[in-house]
């Protein structure tokens, strides 16, 4: 009796692969299931876009506004001045336009914005402007760039 106690406690349980190949197979499955349900969303919400005020998806598309940018550019200004020239900057344009302050100052014109930031890493001025036009990208850029020049910030690009 002793020996067939110490026999049942000692039959191999096996080494665990089977039911490791199960736990993977049924992850793999539900990973698979997963992917199947997001794209099933994503399709749902593709055809709702498709009949959006009975218009198709490029109709949508086209019909969101195009504006005109330029590419971030920095120009050179001293390290010890840059803080303080964009504060006279910020000046310049308080109480005629919406100014947001965060981190350098953009000013909003309502057909398109200028911003111009310290460099956090160069002696430089960063500016980006955008328009619904390239002409008024062109006189909101001069509206920045001229109070800057009489500040004493360079035309000249400064590379990354």
């Amino acid at each position: 009796m002793e020996d067939r106690a110490l026999a049942h406690q000692a039959a191999p349980q096996g080494d665990g692969r089977a039911a490791r190949r199960r736990d993977v197979g049924t992850h793999v499955l539900q990973r698979g299931l997963l992917r199947l349900r997001r794209c099933a969303v994503r399709g749902r919400t593709t055809a709702a876009l498709h009949r959006v005020d009975g218009k198709t998806f490029d109709a949508l598309v086209d019909s969101i506004p195009h504006y005109h940018a330029t590419p971030e550019t920095r120009l050179a200004c001293p390290d010890e001045r840059k803080f303080e020239v964009i504060e006279e900057l910020k000046r310049t344009f308080e109480g005629r336009y919406r100014i947001i302050d965060i981190d350098g100052v953009r000013v909003e014109f309502g057909d398109g914005w200028g911003l111009a930031r310290a460099s956090n890493t160069q002696p430089a001025i960063v500016v980006r402007f955008e328009a619904k036009t390239p002409e008024r990208l062109e006189q909101i850029r001069a509206m920045f760039l001229e109070p800057l020049r009489k500040l004493g910030v360079g035309e000249a690009a400064v590379s990354h």
